[in-house]
């Protein structure tokens, strides 16, 4: 294993075959992870310099709904034995979270919608009234818009309704957006 230089961490069959074909054109040694199924011993010191994360937030879209929790992990672990990841954990996160994004975009003076985060459903009502609706709720769940739902009014906001329309694989957070004006929440359920 001292002998490759880098690991690509890949849990797309087919995205990457140009890079894989240029490094073996170029006699460049590495390890392809295929991050869609794998396992590490968190008690193991031999990694790897160097790795290159692909993960994507659709993975779960594509029938890998562990890929990102085991990624994020595995890029922690990496990290905290000093190998260098690019797209490592703050990466991921700050990809995945809405709440992250929002704080980073506060931290930099970046202007934003505004932003509620909640933890339970039952809170709902006592924001409803700042919306301008129509609202979308995203779950914070991946990417590539799964999950995202459009609420027309107020009452189709409900939360019963609400929890009936919402669906996510992974983590139970919503973000909703007003469509038409600067308002912006958050649900994290």
């Amino acid at each position: 294993m001292k002998n490759i230089p880098l690991a690509i961490l890949d849990e797309h069959p087919d995205w990457l075959n140009p890079l894989y074909q240029e490094f073996q054109k170029r006699g460049v040694p590495y390890q392809k992870i295929d991050i869609s199924s794998a396992a590490y011993n968190p008690m193991d010191t031999n990694v790897l310099p160097f790795y290159v994360n692909r993960l994507s937030p659709s993975a779960s879209k594509r029938g890998y709904q562990t890929a990102f929790n085991y990624t994020l992990n595995y890029l922690m672990y990496l990290e905290s034995l000093g190998s260098r990841v690019v797209n490592g954990s703050h990466s991921v996160i700050l990809e995945t979270s809405k709440a992250h994004q929002s704080s980073l975009l506060r931290k930099l003076n970046i202007p934003q919608p505004r932003t509620i985060v909640l933890n339970d459903l039952a809170l709902l009502d006592k924001y409803l009234d700042e919306f301008v609706f129509p609202v979308v709720v995203k779950p914070n769940c991946g990417g590539s818009g799964l999950g995202i739902q459009k609420f027309n009014t107020k009452k189709s906001c409900w939360k019963r309704e609400m929890k009936a329309r919402l669906s996510c694989p992974m983590k139970k957070s919503y973000y909703s957006k007003s469509l038409f004006s600067q308002k912006i929440i958050i649900l994290s359920v």
